[in-house]
């Protein structure tokens, strides 16, 4: 909702009356850009509050920092001197042991031995680290709060650290249980890859419609400029349009630039103060005010060096920095402590103030900070260098900023390396979008050619390609994949488009493009070994585990497993080699494989993979089904729903498949159709949507009968006739031969399921479909008095008429599942 501020700081009082008139929480998000007045209004609004709440103050850092970063500066800050409390002392030696790290932030009075507070520690069964350290932050805030009304204050909300915002979608999971409101401020205009549109959507989704609220902070319309100057000046401005169009144009409606450009004015005499009013003196040109201010800024910076000396190199590197800087990035980059003479320009001028509760300087005008900027002539590159230099010798860098430096120091190799790295960076936090736009910066970024360039340029494509790729779109990927092989010679980077395209073609249509990937997994295999890349060849032989049993050559995915399993052991390659047992799934029974796969899911939360801990999970629900633990795959399943729809959809499809087939076998039908509506206009391939549909016609035959399903079925039919696989075609024929004989269309069923034999049974649920092709038979050759062909199909088939066990042994109908699901 678009709102102004006096709109918003009462839109924000009305939310905090409902909070405490019941009892339960709610979130306020504000997005607008730098200078809109997002921090006045919040301001306002807690100072109104005076001591009838508790107050967290949150930072948003774009220079990035710690894991928790964010949460551990607001929260740590907020604890009391003096604690007596012995379930606040076990809640906070509970959470320095959770998060690693922590205790160097803590008060040492903490760290004392206390028998009381070490039995109170929380150790909640069953939650991974993740969810105890979101539990514990959950408990920790409630017990610093002292359960008074309580507002989380999160500034800069587009900077917050990844792991904070697990943080706080938690809270917003639960923030209902407390009388808190979480004010997020979030700056649009922001160079993040956070988009605020889709993150007011996300939280919309976090929390509920009665606890959520979203307003939009736009520019004050030039009419405003009127009202806004008697506010600004204690009397009327009675001035000339031209005049006020001069301040709106280099104010662009932001209150703080108003009054920036307002002082600058006064100072320069083109605004004087009368009796009764302010006046403005000539006819104001924009051009000429510009130079005027200009003008003025730099007669005040002169004096203002005479008076600090010091100060010249001190502005002139933080007008290098950006509108923002922190003092200890100066102080690091001249060698010097510039606190205190930050201060005293401060004091004596407006061009720069210091936020203390964010902890950071800010220029007050871009104009004021351009002016400094535009004297460091020809040292910009100069000091862009030293810049950079410094921001690489941080704990945890920000490539993007550093690579923004360099380019501007005229370090063209280093701003590469850094987009590339950058770009790598985005592709492994699943923002795929900004991965893609961060390799065509890289593109756009390189000067030359030649050898260098054009290793640069093919490590940008091929990330490109990867992002496309978990995007689903493989046509794109295999496209510029196959551009940068025909460009390159036998090199690492054309093995790694051969690696990539064969894993393009396992998520394509057909047998052949599983051959495919086949052949182009060998030949990267070939290269690699040219070069000694043993742990890349250790990758394809994974990949080629799965492209193997996509073409039921369990023989050669069982050999790949072994070969790649022998190399991660080799190269202590502990995430590959997780990867890897992942598709233990293939060989391994369920009763040994679903835990090894939840421990594998565990490790991938741990190194911050999100979606290879998707692939674990997602198989372990499917193993979960033949223990007949349908309870704890459709737990399992609907956290991966969660988790997948915050990384952008990553295999939610698979996951709303097995959810349905989970449900139908539940006969939970109104559950079932909820996975269907989730599926629609999910991106797939032709054999799973067919699958899926397959699945789908099972739910119309149980809801709508078999005489309005026929249609249907017959439909599936035939696509499953296309796909041109007897296991999957299977299922389609025994769902329509249960349809004919319910009918009693008995001939029509044996006909259709007289054309069909047995599978082989290679798949885990092989046996089950075999099963109800014998059962469907059966029944037709019994009410056509065929008892000849019943006795023969008993002899030949005697060992499938055995009890079966699991969660298909009373399910009528035949399933497909996805439970080879790998990249």
């Amino acid at each position: 909702m678009i709102c102004s501020q006096k709109n918003t700081i009462s839109k924000l009082s009305a939310s905090w009356e409902r909070i405490n008139d019941n009892n339960t929480g709610s979130l306020f998000y504000i997005s607008g850009e730098s200078g809109i007045g997002k921090t006045f209004i919040a301001s306002s609004f807690i100072d109104s509050l005076k001591e009838e709440a508790k107050v967290f103050n949150f930072e948003g850092s774009p220079v990035g920092g710690e894991p928790f970063s964010c949460i551990f500066d607001g929260i740590i800050g907020s604890i009391p001197e003096n604690v007596g409390n012995a379930k606040l002392i076990a809640t906070v030696l509970n959470y320095c042991r959770v998060i690693p790290g922590l205790s160097k932030y803590v008060p040492d009075y903490f760290k004392v031995s206390n028998e009381r507070a070490k039995k109170l520690i929380l150790n909640k069964s069953g939650f991974d680290q993740f969810n105890l350290t979101a539990y514990n932050t959950f408990e920790f805030i409630t017990q610093l709060s002292e359960e008074k009304p309580t507002v989380l204050f999160f500034d800069d909300a587009q900077w917050v650290d990844q792991d904070s915002w697990a943080i706080i979608e938690y809270i917003v999971r639960r923030i209902h249980e407390r009388p808190w409101l979480l004010l997020l401020l979030f700056n649009n205009k922001a160079d993040t890859s956070l988009d605020p549109s889709i993150l007011a959507n996300l939280l919309k989704k976090w929390g509920s419609k009665n606890n959520c609220e979203y307003y939009q902070i736009i520019r004050h319309e030039k009419s405003e400029i009127t009202a806004i100057l008697e506010n600004l000046l204690g009397k009327p401005a009675k001035l000339a349009q031209n005049h006020l169009d001069v301040i709106y144009n280099y104010s662009s409606g932001i209150p703080r630039f108003i009054k920036s450009v307002v002082d600058v004015l006064l100072e320069s005499g083109l605004l004087s103060e009368g009796l009764d009013c302010f006046k403005g003196k000539g006819n104001w040109d924009r051009d000429r005010i510009r130079t005027d201010l200009e003008d003025s800024i730099e007669a005040r910076l002169t004096s203002l060096y005479k008076k600090i000396p010091h100060s010249q190199s001190i502005l002139e590197i933080a007008s290098a920095i950006g509108l923002k800087f922190r003092s200890e990035d100066v102080d690091s980059i001249l060698k010097t402590d510039t606190k205190q003479a930050l201060f005293l320009v401060e004091e004596l001028s407006n061009y720069i103030r210091y936020i203390f509760n964010l902890k950071h300087w800010e220029f007050d005008h871009s104009l004021i900070q351009y002016s400094i900027y535009r004297s460091l002539g020809n040292d910009t590159p100069k000091i862009h260098r030293l810049i950079a230099e410094h921001l690489e010798t941080r704990k945890k860098r920000n490539y993007n900023s550093i690579a923004y430096h360099y380019d501007k120091a005229g370090i063209w190799t280093k701003s590469v390396n850094y987009r590339i790295l950058h770009a790598k960076n985005l592709l492994s936090e699943s923002m795929f979008d900004q991965a893609i736009q961060e390799s065509r910066k890289v593109i756009n970024t390189i000067p030359i050619s030649g050898n260098y360039a054009n290793s640069y340029f093919q490590q940008a494509k091929i990330i490109e390609s990867k992002s496309h790729y978990y995007l689903s779109k493989y046509s794109e990927s295999v496209e510029i994949l196959k551009s940068i092989i025909e460009q390159s010679d036998k090199s690492t980077n054309k093995a790694e488009c051969y690696r990539w395209l064969g894993k393009c073609y396992l998520n394509l249509d057909s047998i052949d493009f599983f051959r495919m990937s086949i052949q182009y997994l060998g030949d990267a295999i070939e290269i690699y070994k040219q070069f000694g890349k043993t742990l890349e060849i250790g990758e394809c032989y994974s990949d080629l585990v799965i492209a193997h049993a996509h073409n039921n050559d369990f023989s050669s995915s069982k050999s790949c497993f072994l070969k790649a399993e022998k190399i991660f052991a080799s190269t202590n390659s502990s995430i590959n080699m997780a990867r890897l047992q992942r598709k233990n799934v293939i060989f391994m029974d369920s009763t040994v494989s679903t835990p090894i796969l939840l421990a594998i899911a565990e490790t991938f939360y741990e190194n911050n993979m999100p979606h290879e801990r998707l692939m674990a999970l997602v198989n372990a629900a499917t193993k979960l089904f033949y223990m007949d633990k349908l309870d704890k795959a459709i737990e399992i399943l609907q956290t991966c729903r969660e988790e997948s729809i915050k990384i952008g959809g990553f295999g939610l499809f698979h996951i709303y498949n097995n959810l349905l087939i989970a449900y139908l076998v539940l006969g939970n039908y109104e559950e079932a159709n909820k996975a269907v509506s989730g599926a629609r206009g999910i991106p797939c391939r032709a054999i799973e949507a067919y699958i899926f549909d397959l699945n789908k016609s099972v739910l119309g035959l149980y809801e709508k009968g078999p005489r309005n399903s026929l249609t249907k079925l017959e439909h599936v039919k035939r696509k499953g006739r296309q796909i041109g696989e007897d296991v999957l075609y299977m299922p389609a024929v025994i769902n329509l031969a249960s349809a004919y004989n319910d009918l009693g269309r008995y001939s029509d069923a044996i006909s259709l399921l007289e054309t069909q034999k047995p599978i082989p049974v290679v798949y885990s649920n092989s046996d089950y479909k075999n099963k109800r092709w014998i059962e469907q038979l059966e029944i037709s050759y019994s009410h056509k008095g065929l008892t000849q062909k019943i006795e023969k199909l008993k002899q030949e088939y005697y060992n499938w008429f055995t009890p079966q066990t699991g969660i298909y042994t009373n399910f009528r109908y035949a399933l497909i599942d996805l439970q080879f699901w790998s990249d």
